[in-house]
C-alpha cells in the first residue's frame, strides 16, 4: 500500500469513526485534519469536499460489513446462524452510534444516491435469503417478503422522522424492531434455534 493510500485509509477510518459518535454536521474538516495530526491543507489534497469524504466513509463502511457477513455466512450452518451474527453485530454497533448520524446523512444527494442503491440490492438478497430460509422450515411460508421488507423499511424511516430516538436509544429500538420482526416471520422451529443461539 503506498503512503497516499495508507493516509487515505486513514481518514476514512478516523471520519467515519468521529462521524458515527457525534454526528456529521457536528464534525468539522478541520476536528478531522486534527484527529490525525495532519494539516487541513493535506486533508483537502485528499479529499476535495467533506460530500465527497462523507460519501467514501458510508461506501467503505457498507463493503467492509459486506464482506464480514459474506464471509460468515460461506461458513455457517443455516439461515439462522447468519441471521443472529448479523443482528447481534448490528446491535453492538448501535450501541455507539448517534442517532444524528443516520439524520444527518440525508443531507448530501450522492450519499443518498448511494444508499439507495445498496438498499435495492440488499433487499433482493434478504428476499432470497429469506426464501432460503422459508425452505428449510425457519421462516413462515405466506408472507410476501417483498411487501414486509417494504414495511420495515417504511417503519425505520417512520422511526428517523418523528425522532423517537429522543425518547429511546437507538439499541433500544432497534432490538425492538428485530424482535418483533422475528416473532412475525420465524416458525416454531426457527424461535427454538434462535433462542439456542442467542443463550
Amino acid at each position: 500500500m503506498s503512503k497516499h493510500e495508507e493516509l487515505r485509509k486513514r481518514i476514512i477510518e478516523t471520519a467515519l469513526l468521529l462521524f458515527k459518535s457525534n454526528g456529521i454536521k457536528a464534525i468539522k474538516m478541520d476536528d478531522i485534519a486534527s484527529s490525525l495530526s495532519i494539516s487541513k491543507r493535506t486533508l483537502y489534497e485528499v479529499f476535495q469536499t467533506k460530500e465527497l469524504l462523507i460519501f467514501e466513509c458510508i461506501k467503505h463502511d457498507t463493503e467492509e460489513k459486506d464482506k464480514m457477513y459474506a464471509e460468515f455466512a460461506s461458513k455457517a450452518n443455516n439461515e439462522m446462524e447468519i441471521l443472529v451474527y448479523f443482528l447481534k453485530a448490528r446491535l453492538d454497533e448501535i450501541k455507539s452510534i448517534s442517532p444524528k448520524f443516520f439524520s444527518d446523512l440525508y443531507k448530501f444527494p450522492t450519499v443518498v444516491e448511494y444508499i439507495r442503491k445498496s438498499k435495492e440490492k440488499r433487499t433482493r438478497g434478504s428476499v432470497e435469503f429469506l426464501h432460503r430460509g422459508v425452505e428449510n422450515g425457519y421462516f413462515v411460508s405466506d408472507i410476501n417478503y417483498e411487501i414486509t421488507n417494504f414495511f420495515c423499511d417504511s417503519i425505520m424511516a417512520s422511526v428517523m422522522e418523528n425522532k423517537l430516538y429522543n425518547h429511546y436509544t437507538l439499541h433500544e429500538i432497534f432490538r425492538n424492531f428485530i424482535l418483533f420482526t422475528l416473532r412475525a416471520y420465524c416458525t416454531d422451529k426457527g424461535l427454538k434455534v434462535i433462542k439456542t443461539l442467542i443463550t
